[in-house]
């Protein structure tokens, strides 16, 4: 992850230049302005190392009802405009891939756990003698799942499977596949597997990070076969 420092000043409670297919989810928040202090906020990057641009997929946080702002960190990079600069700091964290074993590797994630989880994928399929992939990435609803056309053209590449799982899909989107709690599908595959074949790499909101790890020992995976990045901690 990067660290970046936030500097003080002025912020909105929402961003400029929203696209016009999701003027209808910021309806309900009011346009106001609020001063915050500088702090540091940590994110995850979202490409393979080695490459020529850092990308960073971020979760903007809308002001709650009983909070005076928004977030300060996701409020203040979503309404960066281009050529603006910002001080940042790395690359820093443990979370990395373990090249040279021979165990097929899993992924779940959900949210913004994307991001790490993105990253160390593109840097197996980089590599030469890439293993098998299976990706688990749950999400509410159709909009919130990130790179969704991406993972889909990785599939039918045949560079990895991709297992999409909304909790709550809108009945518009007719969604025809799988609806539950990722972990909770991630569970029922892992139970037609041998569970020493895999590598498992987590990464999402703390509740979603807890409940895979105690399905994942559950189902008797060592837990040194489990690498994840707490975004709680």
């Amino acid at each position: 992850y990067m660290l970046f420092t936030i500097p003080a000043g002025a912020g909105r409670s929402r961003p400029e230049d929203i696209p016009e297919h999701f003027l209808s989810q910021w309806q309900h928040i009011e346009n106001t302005e609020y001063m915050h202090s500088a702090v540091q906020r940590s994110y995850s990057m979202a490409t393979a190392a080695g490459g020529k641009e850092l990308v960073f997929t971020v979760r903007y946080q809308p002001q709650a009802t009983d909070a005076p702002s928004p977030g300060i960190g996701s409020s203040f990079l979503c309404n960066l405009k281009p050529g603006e600069i910002i001080a940042a700091e790395g690359p820093f964290g443990d979370f990395q891939r373990q090249p040279g074993a021979q165990r097929k590797l899993c992924f779940i994630g959900g949210g913004a756990g994307m991001a790490p989880l993105r990253a160390l994928m593109q840097e197996e399929l980089n590599d030469t003698a890439s293993r098998p992939i299976i990706f688990f990435y749950g999400a509410r609803n159709r909009h919130e799942l990130l790179y969704y056309d991406e993972f889909m053209q990785h599939q039918q590449r045949g560079e990895l499977t991709f297992i999409p799982v909304l909790s709550k899909p809108e009945k518009a989107c007719l969604w025809q596949q799988d609806v539950g709690f990722v972990h909770e599908i991630a569970g029922k595959w892992l139970q037609s597997q041998s569970v020493d074949a895999y590598d498992f790499y987590l990464c999402g909101p703390p509740s979603m990070l807890s409940a895979t790890l105690t399905m994942l020992k559950e189902h008797g995976v060592d837990e040194t076969r489990i690498r994840y990045d707490d975004f709680g901690s």
